[in-house]
């Protein structure tokens, strides 16, 4: 499926929009070609992570009870459990999002991203592509 398809089959969340064609004169088009920008596209969002446990192994978990039960170095049994637990914790690890359909589907459907993207392609995208581009509301005075 080309990437203006499917794009069209999502509406941006939270981004006043209609699907209609540009208005740019552009001679490149970021959806038409397989062009470097496109291979160059990354962006990164902090909806956007996978999460890496981290745990002691048996050695260090060994090695810490060998060292709190030593006289020299006695921590106290509640102290040893606030250790162990802070020891095993979560990180998030920011993945890039890049032009593909997974990357579209995530920048089409997070508020943090969605407007940005809109105006990425409305700039980027010939104008006779048919996007979701954003409607701007001007008051009158």
């Amino acid at each position: 499926m080309s990437l203006v398809n499917f794009i069209n089959k999502f509406c941006p969340n939270g981004v006043s929009h209609s699907h209609e064609t540009g208005n740019n004169n552009k001679n490149t088009c970021l959806l038409c070609q397989d062009n470097q920008e496109r291979k160059n596209f990354k962006k990164y969002c902090k909806k956007h992570f996978i999460e890496k446990k981290h745990t002691p192994n048996n050695n260090q978990i060994i090695i810490l009870n060998k060292l709190f039960s030593d006289e020299k170095y006695f921590v106290p049994l509640e102290i040893q459990e606030k250790i162990f637990e802070y020891l095993n914790y979560t990180e998030k690890i920011l993945i890039p999002i890049v032009l593909n359909e997974p990357g579209i589907m995530h920048l089409m459907s997070c508020r943090l991203c969605s407007n940005d993207f809109i105006e990425f392609l409305d700039k980027e995208s010939c104008g006779h592509h048919k996007l979701p581009r954003k409607i701007y509301h001007y008051i009158k005075i």
